[in-house]
């Protein structure tokens, strides 16, 4: 019997053994984060930090969601996710003022590595570049950022009250615009096409909006993919448009990566020499929604790109980890220029 447990005991540590995990090659900045839910909840800082530490993640964006699920009537849970039921969606502009009381009261040594951006607008609203410079003015030089916000969205368009928002919509222009002025970066998730069809169809609209401002630091989120999308030739066309438009950069996170480059488990070596080219314009990040723990799921979503960072060059590899994002933050705080102060 003992000899039994002995062996077992062996056989147990072996498989432990070989299950270890390889070392974590690369620091990490996770660059796609909602630091709450869609009824704007949260973990909080401390669980956040705690699992940034634990993943090998040196910093983060912190950004809330621009839009809260509506809680119905009749229905006993608080809805959390934007499926969670059949209730609508409404822009909400408190999202940024919860961000910036989270920052405001986490630790210093804590706040050195968070990057607040605001996104709390509605892009058919041209109020909504008054509403940045409230946020700038309010809480100034904190701020380093605009996004994510919403154009094309899939389900969430469908379910948010008021018109879908358009790439090239007149408000978002003026937000462009702004965030150039002031060295921002602009996060903005807008569908490259509709649905299931495999043809870039709303493209052009954020395309325009990419020439009409190259000053601007676009980011594309997910590279246009949302739900149940599949475009054959992704990689070509991030490439072409990568060539035509130095400010555009592109974030891999969320279903492109499950999608398109990680197809299965199996890395998709099309990307490969198209991020090796434009080396200093990708990033990545977890798309986590408000809750961050248990510490295995926030580190297993965060290092799952160790496989494409270990198939590039070291040297990419560390620029797509980690150096790209604080190439594309403002050089200086944010402070309103006397031009731009409002009355408040």
């Amino acid at each position: 019997m003992k000899k039994a447990i002995l062996v077992l005991f062996f056989l147990m540590t072996i498989v432990v053994c070989i299950s270890a995990e390889v070392p974590m090659k690369y620091e990490i900045v996770d660059a796609h984060v909602h630091y709450v839910d869609f009824a704007q909840n949260t973990d909080g800082v401390e669980k956040f930090i705690e699992c940034m530490d634990y993943a090998k993640v040196t910093d983060a964006v912190m950004w809330g969601l621009p839009v809260t699920k509506i809680w119905g009537e009749y229905t006993k849970v608080q809805p959390v996710h934007s499926l969670a039921d059949e209730t609508r969606m409404y822009w909400d502009t408190k999202t940024d003022y919860l961000i910036a009381t989270a920052y405001l009261n986490a630790k210093p040594e804590h706040q050195k590595r968070l990057h607040p951006f605001m996104c709390g607008f509605d892009g058919i609203d041209k109020n909504s570049l008054d509403q940045v410079k409230r946020l700038i003015q309010t809480y100034p030089g904190m701020w380093q950022g605009i996004g994510e916000i919403f154009a094309h969205h899939d389900y969430i368009s469908y379910m948010t009250s008021g018109q879908i928002p358009r790439p090239d919509s007149a408000a978002y222009d003026m937000l462009y615009k702004f965030a150039a002025k002031y060295d921002m970066p602009v996060v903005i998730h807008t569908n490259i096409t509709s649905g299931d069809n495999p043809e870039p169809i709303l493209m052009y609209q954020f395309i325009n909006a990419v020439k009409k401002n190259p000053n601007t630091k676009f980011i594309w989120a997910h590279v246009g993919i949302s739900n149940d999308m599949y475009i054959p030739n992704l990689t070509s066309i991030i490439s072409e448009q990568m060539e035509k438009y130095p400010n555009l950069n592109a974030d891999l996170s969320w279903v492109v990566w499950n999608y398109q480059v990680d197809k299965g488990g199996k890395l998709d070596k099309a990307w490969i020499p198209v991020i090796e080219k434009y080396s200093d314009r990708f990033l990545i990040g977890t798309d986590i929604v408000g809750h961050f723990m248990p510490l295995e799921k926030y580190k297993s979503i965060i290092r799952k790109y160790d496989v494409l960072l270990n198939a590039l060059t070291p040297e990419t590899a560390r620029k797509v980890a980690h150096d790209n994002f604080f190439k594309l933050l403002p050089k200086q705080k944010v402070v309103l220029k006397p031009e731009d102060r409002i009355q408040m």
